[in-house]
Order: C-alpha cells, then sequence, then structure tokens
C-alpha cells in the first residue's frame, strides 16, 4: 500500500515541478490544404395519395362523404309473454301471449297480427315484427 501511494505521490510532485527542458517541437513540411466543402442535397416532401401498404389511391378531397342510411326504427306493437303450456299427449308447446292487450295462443311459425313467434322456451321468446326480431322475456 505504501508503494501505491508512493507512485501517485511520485507522480503528482513530478507533474507540478514538470521539466521544461524536455519539451519537443515538431515541425511539419507538409502545407496546409483545407478540406474541400460538400453541399447538402436538398429534397422536399410531397404528399402521398397512395397507400405503400395497401397499394391503393385515396380519395380525392372536396368528394361528398358517403352518408349511412340508417333504416326507420320500427315501432313495436305491446307484447307480453304470459308463459308456455305443453300437451302431454303430442309434446307441442304453445305460448300465451298478449298481443294489444288481446290473449293469443301460438305455436311455433304461428303468426298473428304480424307476429310471427320463432321460438321459445320457459324463460323467453323470440318473435318477428316487420323483418326485425325481438326477445320478450316472461312476464312475472
Amino acid at each position: 500500500m505504501v508503494a501505491v501511494w508512493g507512485t501517485i505521490g511520485f507522480k503528482a510532485w513530478d507533474g507540478l515541478n514538470g521539466n521544461d527542458s524536455e519539451q519537443i517541437v515538431q515541425n511539419s513540411t507538409k502545407p496546409f490544404i483545407p478540406k474541400k466543402v460538400v453541399i447538402a442535397d436538398t429534397f422536399s416532401v410531397q404528399n402521398i395519395t397512395r397507400d405503400p401498404f395497401l397499394g391503393t389511391i385515396e380519395k380525392q378531397k372536396g368528394s361528398k362523404p358517403e352518408r349511412m342510411i340508417v333504416p326507420p326504427k320500427i315501432k313495436w306493437i305491446p307484447i307480453v309473454y304470459n308463459g308456455i303450456l305443453k300437451n302431454n299427449v303430442t309434446g307441442e308447446h304453445v305460448y300465451v301471449l298478449q298481443i294489444n292487450n288481446k290473449e293469443h295462443l301460438l305455436k311455433r311459425g304461428n303468426k298473428i297480427e304480424g307476429i310471427t313467434l320463432i321460438k321459445g322456451n320457459s324463460k323467453s321468446i323470440v318473435v318477428k315484427y316487420k323483418g326485425e326480431q325481438k326477445t320478450i322475456k316472461l312476464y312475472e
């Protein structure tokens, strides 16, 4: 450890006291030649109308945006699912529905007042009215 500190101390002392007589002056015989200046290429960014991944061309601006046609909302007549009846002999199900405050008995596929019974079980039924389907739960 003493040797390490001794070496560090000697180098510090030698660096502070320095030996100026050993400076070497190097003369160069080559003439100074400046480097050539290279002019950087200029570029401009242009708007790309083609999708680089799909290869499709973007639509021109100024065209009218397409409007989505929303089908008119169908106003449903009041329907209440009151229950299910089962014929023990044939095993057929008959569903009890209240349509426009009138009680009707329907089997699957039957149509009354524009309402078709698609399917059903003891908890809910699926009916179709003017092309739209709706699930109706059992009224409790």
